[in-house]
C-alpha cells in the first residue's frame, strides 16, 4: 500500500467537500514553498467569498495534516487570483514599512494567515530600517513592523 502524499490527500479531501457543496469545480494542488496550493477553477461560487476561501483552507490544512500526521499549511487559489493577491500585500507591506521607517511607530497587522506573514516578512527583509516579527501562539497571530533597532 502506497502512502499518500499532502498533494493526494488535499485533492482528494478537496473534491469531495466541493461535491459535497454542490460546486462545479475541478481542484489541482501543487507545492509551493512548503505548503501545498490548491487552484480552483470552475463554477466559483460561494467560493469567490473571501471568508469562505480562508475557512476551507484551514479546514483543509486541518484535516490534511491529519492524514500526514504533521503539519501541512493548504492555501486555495481560488480563479487564480492568488498572485495577485501576494503582490498586492507585498506593496501594501512594503508601503506601511516605509511609514514605519519615517514615523518611528510601529505598525499591528492582524488576521494574516501563515502564508499572508511570511510574504510581508519577505517583502521587506532586505529593509535595513524596518524589521518584522509575528507575535502570538498558534493561529491567529500578529504581525509587526517596527523600526529596526541599532
Amino acid at each position: 500500500m502506497s502512502k499518500t502524499t499532502a498533494i493526494e490527500a488535499t485533492n482528494d479531501f478537496l473534491t469531495g467537500l466541493f461535491d459535497r457543496m454542490q460546486l462545479s469545480v475541478k481542484v489541482e494542488s501543487e507545492e509551493a514553498d512548503g505548503d501545498v496550493v490548491a487552484r480552483i477553477t470552475g463554477k466559483l461560487g460561494k467560493l469567490r467569498d473571501a471568508e469562505v476561501a480562508a475557512a476551507i483552507s484551514q479546514l483543509t490544512s486541518s484535516a490534511v495534516s491529519g492524514v500526514m500526521e504533521s503539519r501541512v499549511r493548504c492555501t486555495l487559489d481560488v480563479g487564480g487570483d492568488l498572485e495577485e493577491r501576494k503582490q498586492l500585500l507585498s506593496a501594501a507591506v512594503v508601503e506601511i514599512a516605509d511609514m514605519v521607517a519615517r514615523t518611528g511607530k510601529r505598525a499591528v497587522l492582524d488576521n494574516l494567515s501563515p502564508l499572508e506573514r511570511r510574504l510581508a516578512h519577505t517583502a521587506i527583509m532586505e529593509d535595513d530600517e524596518v524589521g518584522s516579527r509575528s507575535v502570538g501562539e498558534g493561529e491567529p497571530r500578529t504581525l509587526l513592523l517596527e523600526p529596526a533597532k541599532g
